[in-house]
C-alpha cells in the first residue's frame, strides 16, 4: 500500500529528481553541467577570477585530496595478508570453541560448505564494485561487506526476485550502490553509525513499527542514548520511528542540549524515503522483532540521497557522496587482498556467516526461544566484530608499524642532521683555515 508522506526521492536507478535548466544571462538555456563551469564543460568558469573561488577550487583540487590521503593513512592503514588471515582465519582458532560451537560442528560447517552446488556461483562476481567493496570494508571496518549485509546486523539481502525468500548472491549493482556511502564522512569511522542508517530507512519504507535492534555507536553524544531512553519507554505503543525521533529532539531542546548532524540526517531521511508497504502489525506470526530488515539497492540510494540533501542555510554540509568515495578510493589505492587470493578470502567470510548462523541456532536451542541473541535487542548490534581479539591485534599491530616507521623517519632525519654538522664543521674549518692566511 503507499503512504502519504512527503518526499523528493531518487529515481529507482539511484537518480536525484531532474533539476530544471537555468538561464543564461542573454535569456538562452544552460545546462547545469555548463553552469558549472570549466571542470564540467571544458570552458572558462565565470568565477575563476574572483579570490573566494581561486580559494575555494585551491581546497578542493589540492588540499582536499592530500588531507584525505593523510587521514585515510593514518586512521585506516592498508591491511597485509597476515591482517586480513587473522579477520578472516583459514582455521577456526582454538578459542573460539565453546559450549555453543564444537569440533564437530566445524568439521561438518566445512563440510557442507565444499560440497555446497552454488559455491562457485556465490563467490563468481563479475563486476569490479563488489571486489572494491570487499576490500574496503576490510581497510575501514574489519569486515567483510557480506557480514555488514546480514542478520549478524539485522540486515538481509532482498534482491530484485520479489519471490519473498531474499538470493544470496547478490545482483550486479547492489555492491556498487553500497561502495557510495560506505565511507562518508558522517560514520566517523563507526560501522553502526552505517548500520544504523540503512536500518532506518529500511524501517521508514515499510513504516515498520517493530521494536527497532538498535546498533548503538561508539558516539556520547546524548542524542543517541536519548534515542535509546524514548524507544524503551515507548515500545509496543505502535507508533512511527519519525514520532521518536520528534520526542529526542524535544528532549534535547529542552535540556538546551545542541542536536547532531546525525538528527539532520535522519530527517532528510524521512523527508527522502517513501512508503513503498506497510508491513503486516505484529499480530501477523511471520512478522517478528527479531526479523532482519531487507536491503536493496533502492535503499542505498535513498540513503544515498539523504546524505547528500543535508544542509545548513541551504548551503551543503559534506561534499556529494559520489565526490567523497572518489577522494577515498584514490588516498587508499593497492588494498589487499590481490585478486588472485580474492575468492579465497570471500569464501572464508561467507564460512564464517555459516559459522555464526548455526552457532546462534545452537545458543537458541540451549537457552530457549528468545534467548540465543541476548535480553536485549536493543543490544544485539552493539559489537561490531565477533572477532573482537583480533580486530584489536590488528589494530595494534597497525600501530606499532606506524611508530616503527616514525621511528625510522626520525633516526633518518637525525643521520641527515649529523651529516649537515659534519658539513658545517668541515666548511668552518676551511674558513678558518683562509682567515689564517689572510692574517
Amino acid at each position: 500500500m503507499a503512504g502519504s508522506r512527503k518526499h523528493s526521492a531518487p529515481e529507482a536507478g539511484g537518480r536525484a529528481p531532474k533539476k530544471s535548466r537555468k538561464n543564461d544571462d542573454n535569456g538562452s538555456e544552460a545546462s547545469d553541467d555548463e553552469n558549472r563551469g570549466s571542470r564540467a564543460s571544458g570552458q572558462e568558469c565565470r568565477g575563476t577570477k574572483q579570490p573566494s573561488w581561486i580559494a575555494f577550487e585551491t581546497e578542493m583540487f589540492d588540499r582536499v585530496p592530500q588531507k584525505c590521503s593523510e587521514t585515510v593513512a593514518t586512521q585506516a592503514p592498508r591491511l597485509t595478508l597476515e591482517d586480513i588471515d587473522r579477520l578472516l582465519p583459514e582455521t577456526l582458532p582454538d578459542t573460539d570453541y565453546d559450549q555453543d560451537w564444537s569440533r564437530d560442528d566445524e568439521a561438518k560447517l566445512v563440510k557442507d560448505w565444499e560440497e555446497e552446488p552454488l559455491r562457485d556461483a556465490l563467490l563468481d562476481y563479475k563486476d569490479k564494485a563488489t571486489d572494491t567493496v570487499f576490500r574496503m570494508c576490510l581497510r575501514f571496518y574489519h569486515m567483510s561487506p557480506f557480514e555488514l549485509i546480514s542478520e549478524k546486523y539485522s540486515l538481509v539481502y532482498e534482491g530484485n526476485t520479489g519471490r519473498g525468500t531474499p538470493p544470496a548472491r547478490w545482483a550486479s549493482g547492489f555492491a556498487d550502490s553500497l561502495k557510495r556511502i560506505l565511507v562518508h564522512p558522517l560514520w566517523n569511522g563507526d560501522i553502526n553509525l552505517l548500520i544504523m542508517g540503512i536500518q532506518y530507512t529500511c524501517i521508514l519504507n515499510k513504516e515498520d513499527r517493530r521494536a527497532w535492534r538498535f546498533a548503538r555507536p561508539s558516539s556520547i553524544h546524548p542524542f543517541f542514548t536519548v534515542f535509546r531512553q524514548v524507544l524503551a519507554e515507548w515500545k509496543d505503543q505502535n507508533k512511527p520511528l519519525e514520532e521518536h525521533h520528534e520526542e529526542v529532539r524535544k528532549r534535547l531542546e529542552a535540556r538546551s542540549i545542541e542536536n547532531t548532524v546525525y538528527s539532520a540526517f535522519l530527517q532528510s531521511l524521512e523527508q527522502t524515503v517513501p512508503i513503498a508497504e506497510k508491513l503486516p502489525g505484529k499480530e501477523n506470526a511471520t512478522v517478528t522483532d527479531d526479523k532482519p530488515y531487507s536491503v536493496s539497492i533502492r535503499i542505498f540510494n535513498y540513503v544515498r540521497y539523504a546524505l547528500d540533501q543535508i544542509n545548513y542555510m541551504g548551503a551543503p554540509y559534506f561534499l556529494p557522496a559520489d565526490v567523497t568515495v572518489r577522494y577515498v578510493l584514490g588516498a587508499a589505492p593497492d588494498n589487499n587482498p590481490p585478486k588472485a587470493d580474492l575468492k579465497r578470502y570471500m569464501s572464508r567470510s561467507l564460512l564464517a556467516l555459516r559459522r555464526y548462523n548455526a552457532k546462534r541456532e545452537n545458543r537458541v536451542k540451549r537457552l530457549g526461544q528468545g534467548q540465543g541473541d541476548g535480553a536485549d535487542p536493543q543490544d544485539a548490534t552493539t559489537g561490531a566484530l565477533d572477532n573482537e581479539k583480533d580486530a584489536t591485534i590488528v589494530a595494534l599491530r597497525q600501530e606499532v608499524g606506524r611508530l616503527k616507521s616514525q621511528n625510522n623517519e626520525k633516526d633518518a632525519t637525525i643521520v641527515a642532521l649529523r651529516q649537515d654538522m659534519d658539513q658545517l664543521k668541515s666548511l668552518i674549518d676551511k674558513m678558518d683555515k683562509v682567515l689564517r692566511r689572510q692574517e
